[in-house]
């Protein structure tokens, strides 16, 4: 997957936001630089974990990095990209499944868009108010997110070792965050 490459198809029904690993970017951006290549101008928007989110146009195998040159060869106004490619992105995973076990769940959804379900916050609000505390979720990598009741110490505990073996299992670009986040707000803060 290249990331930074020009979409070979700009449809704009294939916009979605896209959280990535803010180390990952950066070797993206460094390797660029050394090159002496242009760097894209993209839209970054801090997660929590040293994730960010961006907006990409997602294809049945790759991506690629929406910039803002992209987008306005498309005609869409930087105020329109958010609600767009959240709508977007709703339409490509339609359904949300929560795997359930005694420890918390897992979030499953179709492809390596995973992580994006941290975006739907529709979807963690109904979530959290099931819960006696709040919403704890390790986001390893693209393709897995776990959660668990933020107030049970057992289940912190297993969430985070989870993470740890799953991130140290994925390879380096579909890692995403070892760390424990909480949702409260439509935010997310590391635990």
């Amino acid at each position: 997957m290249s990331p930074h490459l020009p979409p070979p198809d700009l449809d704009i029904t294939k916009l979605i936001p896209r959280v990535e690993r803010r180390v990952f970017a950066k070797a993206i951006f460094d390797d660029l630089e050394s090159r002496n290549e242009r760097l894209p101008e993209i839209f970054i928007s801090d997660l929590a974990g040293g994730m960010f989110f961006t907006y990409a146009f997602q294809f049945e195998d790759s991506y690629s990095w929406a910039s803002t040159a992209h987008l306005a060869e498309l005609g869409v106004a930087p105020e329109d990209v958010p609600k767009l490619a959240l709508d977007n992105l709703k339409v490509l995973i339609p359904k949300v499944t929560v795997e359930t076990n005694d420890k918390g769940g897992r979030i499953s959804v179709a492809g390596s868009l995973a992580s994006s379900s941290l975006l739907i916050f529709a979807f963690w609000e109904q979530l959290e108010a099931e819960m006696n505390g709040g919403v704890a979720v390790a986001a390893p990598t693209h393709r897995q997110v776990w959660y668990c009741d933020s107030s049970c110490n057992e289940s912190i505990v297993h969430l985070q070792a989870t993470a740890n073996a799953e991130f140290s299992r994925a390879s380096h670009s579909d890692r995403l965050t070892k760390d424990v986040l909480t949702y409260s707000k439509k935010t997310w803060l590391e635990l």
